[in-house]
């Protein structure tokens, strides 16, 4: 039998191989608990099963934050949600009966949900391509379907880069995720001489690596800062950098400052810096809508 002595990890160390994470998981990492420890109670509510956690005290607060920021496009996020059938068949007698429509769910027609094409003038033909993770047999018969309001948190995942990102700027340094603790003072916004602009350029300059094609350093440093700045503190309050303000913070983090033609990637030159998209996890015809979002919290999982 082999004497090899292995190096054990802890599961918290685990945990810390995932990319991505689910909302609940990073509610529960960000308090310090391990999602691994879950308490769960299933409950009947009108023949629908749902799930609850306990076990972790400050998880509430951990999750609203979190449920906010998505909701108001702030972190983005893979958002899922729960979609079920209008009958249900009885695994006693096999009896099937009508679910009516909950005050929490959309009904959405079977022909919307898998019926449609790539052209936005023909939405309605059955051509393109669409994802289905079931098969159209199984629910050919059914007039419609009902989707949950809430999304599964369960399911919707965040990036952990983008987690560490939103927490850093939310000014809260939880171990799992900042096991150096506190940041140093420039990024610190609560600190009395915090520099919107210097807390900015820096972020801009270690998230870029190498220019976008056909762009120059200081117009990819410039696109970055327009797509987050605002997390930092140079936006206008409604998510919006202008583009001068964009600029001349570009100009303190622009490392190739000589300008001209950039020179082409070699073979151990940094990828190309993936370009930063607005986050739009939602889209609200209104402010007054979006409030309305965040403020719902008739379900809370935990």
């Amino acid at each position: 039998m082999s004497n090899v002595e292995y190096n054990t990890l802890s599961l918290m160390d685990l945990w810390r191989l995932s990319d991505v994470l689910s909302v609940e998981d990073a509610a529960i990492l960000i308090i310090g608990g391990n999602p691994g420890e879950k308490v769960t109670e299933c409950v009947d509510n009108k023949d629908v099963e749902y799930v609850y956690w306990k076990g972790h005290k400050d998880y509430p607060a951990a999750f609203k934050a979190l449920r906010n920021a998505i909701l108001s496009n702030k972190l983005r996020a893979d958002v899922k949600y729960s979609m079920r059938g209008a009958q249900f068949t009885s695994t006693f007698d096999e009896s099937v009966y009508e679910i009516s429509q909950g005050p929490d769910e959309e009904q959405v027609c079977y022909s919307f949900l898998i019926s449609r094409s790539d052209d936005p003038l023909y939405s309605s033909s059955s051509s393109g391509q669409t994802r289905l993770n079931f098969s159209v047999d199984d629910i050919w018969q059914e007039r419609f379907f009902y989707i949950c309001r809430e999304p599964n948190w369960e399911q919707t995942l965040v990036e952990v880069d983008d987690l560490k990102e939103w927490i850093s700027c939310s000014g809260v340094f939880p171990p799992f995720f900042s096991p150096e603790g506190k940041a140093e003072g420039f990024r610190d916004k609560s600190h009395p001489r915090y520099s919107a602009k210097l807390g900015t350029a820096v972020a801009a300059w270690e998230n870029v690596d190498a220019p976008e094609p056909h762009s120059s350093v200081k117009q990819t440093l410039s696109s970055r800062i327009r797509s987050n700045g605002e997390k930092y503190g140079v936006g206008d309050g409604k998510g919006i950098v202008s583009a001068t303000a964009a600029e001349e913070v570009a100009k303190v983090a622009n490392w190739n400052t000589k300008g001209g033609a950039n020179p082409t990637p070699g073979p151990g030159d940094p990828h190309p810096t993936k370009q930063s998209e607005p986050i739009e996890n939602y889209t609200y015809s209104s402010d007054q809508e979006a409030s309305e979002a965040i403020e719902t919290e008739e379900y809370i999982p935990f």
